[in-house]
């Protein structure tokens, strides 16, 4: 009986403590609240901080549909705005079995078991970082594009980890505009793009085939919102006519791209669907 009382005040604790750091997370979280606080008193603030890390390396008991399993809040939060992060920060509201204190949560438990261990083996195995490289191969080959420009791309085209193939790279194969045509014409759905001077990068997506006057290397939009010369990659060749089709949406006109309305072309990068 007295190993039950004590399972039970254990279990209790453990409850009010996760409340207590959901509270804590959620006051933290607030930018204001965290001023006025570090303004009115730094003391409070620093056991405060001191108090939640504390709390977030206490087990308590997580139930994935039906299945237990016990490991810490500082474990299930190791990846930012993931699932858990979003539970722990206060603003939703632990759903609590009464029995145990466990934490429910209606999923697949056989599954969650495969998360708990990508989880808790993070420091060798990082899940983001292995999400970076999955975003890298949907791109491989170029230069220009950095992890975050490949995941906005690939949002746009509606498919996260949609793979692309490098078809023609202006450094490499030349700025001539036949070139630019004999690798880039008839290739189906692409995507270019451009590097200016000042290290401006910007582009556009083909859904058809490239084909556009034999004079020039690629060109956007009927009035030639963006347009790259024939060869040469001083300012003279290259401008932009924002906006002649598309819609001006920062009011930038024809310096939103560049900075300026003629520019130095720098680099080109196009490629196809795979």
């Amino acid at each position: 009986i007295a190993r039950d009382s004590a399972n039970r005040l254990a279990s209790d604790l453990n409850y009010r403590l996760l409340h207590i750091f959901s509270k804590f997370t959620a006051s933290i979280n607030d930018t204001e609240r965290e001023k006025d606080l570090s303004n009115e008193s730094p003391q409070p603030m620093c056991m405060l901080l001191e108090l939640v890390t504390v709390l977030k390396q206490r087990k308590f008991i997580l139930n994935v549909g039906g299945k237990k399993y016990t490991t810490s809040i500082e474990t299930l939060t190791r990846e930012t705005d993931t699932f858990f992060t979003a539970l722990f920060s206060g603003r939703w509201q632990l759903a609590v079995d009464p029995n145990d204190n466990s934490i429910f949560i209606d999923r697949n438990g056989q599954v969650f078991t495969h998360i708990l261990e990508w989880l808790r083996t993070t420091e060798y195995f990082r899940l983001q970082g292995l999400l970076e490289m999955l975003v890298n191969e949907c791109f491989p080959d170029g230069t220009l594009l950095q992890s975050q420009h490949k995941k906005i791309l690939n949002q746009f085209y509606h498919k996260i980890y949609q793979r692309w193939e490098l078809i023609f790279k202006g450094s490499y194969d030349g700025f001539h505009a036949d070139a630019f045509h004999s690798r880039c014409n008839n290739k189906g759905a692409t995507i270019t793009i451009i590097q200016s001077d000042q290290n401006y990068i910007f582009g556009d997506k083909e859904d058809e085939a490239v084909c556009h006057n034999s004079s020039y290397g690629p060109r956007f939009g009927k009035g030639a919102d963006i347009s790259a010369g024939n060869g040469e990659t001083s300012r003279h060749s290259h401008y932009t006519n924002f906006p002649t089709t598309y819609s001006d949406t920062t009011e930038k006109g024809d310096t939103t791209f560049t900075g300026a309305k003629k520019f130095t072309l720098l680099e080109i990068e196009v490629f196809k669907l795979v």
